[in-house]
C-alpha cells in the first residue's frame, strides 16, 4: 500500500539521518537509490499541501519529517553554504 511504502522510505530516511546527521540525501546516494527521489517527492507534495492542492502529504507526515529535521528547501541550504564559505587566500590577495 502507499502508506506502507511511505513508512519504509521514512524509515530509510531515519537511518540516513542517524548515520549522516542530516536529511539532505544526495542524488547519487547508493545506500537506497530511491531515497533521494522520495525526498524530492515529499517536497513537491508539501508545496501542493501548503497551497491547498490535492496532496499525499498529511499533518502527521509533516510532523514526522519536521521532527527528523527534514530540509524543505535544499537550494536555500546550498546558497547559504556558498555565502558563508570563507574567502580563499587567492581571492583575498
Amino acid at each position: 500500500t502507499h502508506k506502507a511504502t511511505w513508512n519504509e522510505h521514512f524509515q530509510s530516511l531515519e537511518t540516513f539521518q542517524l548515520v549522516h546527521g542530516h536529511c539532505n540525501v544526495p542524488v547519487n546516494y547508493t545506500g537506497d537509490s530511491s531515497l533521494s527521489t522520495w525526498c524530492k517527492h515529499q517536497r513537491r507534495q508539501y508545496h501542493r499541501f501548503k497551497c491547498g492542492f490535492d496532496s499525499t502529504m498529511t499533518h502527521d507526515r509533516l510532523r514526522a519529517l519536521n521532527a527528523l529535521g527534514f530540509n524543505w528547501n535544499p537550494r536555500n541550504l546550498a546558497k547559504r553554504a556558498l555565502v558563508s564559505r570563507p574567502a580563499t587566500h587567492e581571492a583575498r590577495n
